[in-house]
């Protein structure tokens, strides 16, 4: 009797594992992932580069003013240059820092007081003399519509500072020491010399009697 209890019990607990597995109700299936979104946009196959940096223009040297004029009674005498002559309508300038070093290629200002008028200038050529003395040689921009160019030359040693300059509007000289110099129109020197005279006298030595043994 009691077998058969347990037999029944036994079949009543496996009929209800059976129907919780038939009529458990099954886990829903995972929502699938929308399609991923395909972008319209079109890809170049030749996509243009970044705009490149600014370039920086090359700076340009400004032009060095060479001197600039003074009143000569603002300078004291023991420092005026010292010039043979007072030539009529002479400027008195002083000199700029750096006077005599300058290369080839440098651009200049040369200032001619007595016309009031600055040119442009370019040093071409220097060449080295005695005694340290340094000549730069170069051109003048103007505005003159000649076929011939206007040069320079600027000739400077430790103690001296002498130029020749043509303009358009005539020649100037410069003779100075190392800080002032007399700018002064060529056309006004040696106005009292009179260069039809020569001014050198040439003197006929007589050479002295050899000395001869007594006969």
């Amino acid at each position: 009797m009691s077998r058969t209890l347990w037999l029944v019990a036994g079949l009543a607990v496996l009929g209800g594992v059976i129907a919780g597995l038939l009529f458990w109700p099954a886990a829903p299936a995972p929502e699938a992932e929308p399609p991923a979104r395909q972008s319209t946009r079109t890809l170049d196959p030749h996509p243009t580069p970044p705009d490149a940096a600014p370039t920086m223009a090359a700076p340009t040297t400004p032009a060095q003013a060479l001197w600039r004029e003074v009143a000569p009674s603002d300078v004291a005498p023991a420092l005026l240059p010292v010039h043979r002559e007072e030539v009529p309508g002479q400027v008195l300038v002083r000199f700029a820092a750096g006077r005599g070093a300058w290369r080839v290629g440098d651009r200049l200002e040369v200032a001619i007081p007595q016309i009031d008028t600055a040119y442009p200038a370019l040093v071409e050529e220097i060449h080295r003399g005695p005694s340290g003395a340094r000549a730069f040689t170069g051109t003048l921009k103007t505005d003159s519509a000649a076929a011939r160019s206007h040069g320079f030359v600027l000739t400077v040693g430790p103690a001296h500072t002498f130029a020749q300059l043509s303009t358009p509007l005539g020649s100037y000289e410069l003779v100075g020491n190392g800080r002032y110099g007399w700018i002064m129109a060529t056309a006004n020197m040696d106005q009292d010399v009179n260069h039809s005279v020569p001014d050198y006298h040439p003197t006929r030595r007589t050479p002295p009697e050899p000395q001869r043994l007594p006969r």
